[in-house]
């Protein structure tokens, strides 16, 4: 099957041969010995399965219920410093949001409900906030992958465990 959400085994695999290989897996492996050993049943199974699912949409219903989180932080979950562009780009969304009421639900998020946050203009200069220094000592022109490569080899003569 699918390696992740992403993927279409279906690409590489055909579904003759998925279909072979369900049966194989650990799961309804270790369902027929459970079974053989008298320790599951399909009763057991159907009550599993009920109570999943009723698990699940009781997650979803209490996880719908909560506020979404505040719009900044789609920008600032990665980043100690948030760059330029992405500060640029929450400013945007923030007054965007605000601008336009009556095609968001304000109501549901974090923060959107109360005054508009602090913004620092000298954030959003559409430019790096600190350049960076101009190369010093030789340089030669090399592609992409011979400067990856020649990083990589800096780095494990540096640190033996760089991997």
């Amino acid at each position: 099957g699918d390696h992740t959400t992403s993927d279409d085994s279906k690409s590489y695999r055909s579904t003759d041969e998925v279909q072979e290989w369900k049966p194989r897996g650990p799961i309804p492996r270790f369902r027929a010995y459970l079974e053989s050993v008298g320790a599951w049943n399909a009763e057991k199974q159907t009550e599993l399965e009920a109570k999943a699912k009723a698990d699940i949409v009781e997650a979803f219903k209490a996880g719908e219920a909560k506020k979404r989180p505040a719009l900044r932080e789609m920008f600032t979950d990665v980043y100690t410093e948030v760059p330029w562009n992405l500060e640029e780009q929450w400013q945007q969304t923030e007054k965007h949001v605000r601008e336009y009421p009556s095609d968001y639900n304000l109501s549901r998020y974090r923060d959107l409900d109360g005054p508009v946050p602090a913004m620092d203009p000298a954030l959003v200069k559409s430019a790096p906030r600190k350049v960076p220094p101009a190369p010093t000592g030789p340089t030669k022109r090399m592609t992409m992958v011979s400067a990856i490569n020649s990083a990589l080899h800096i780095a494990m003569a540096a640190d033996p465990k760089t991997l």
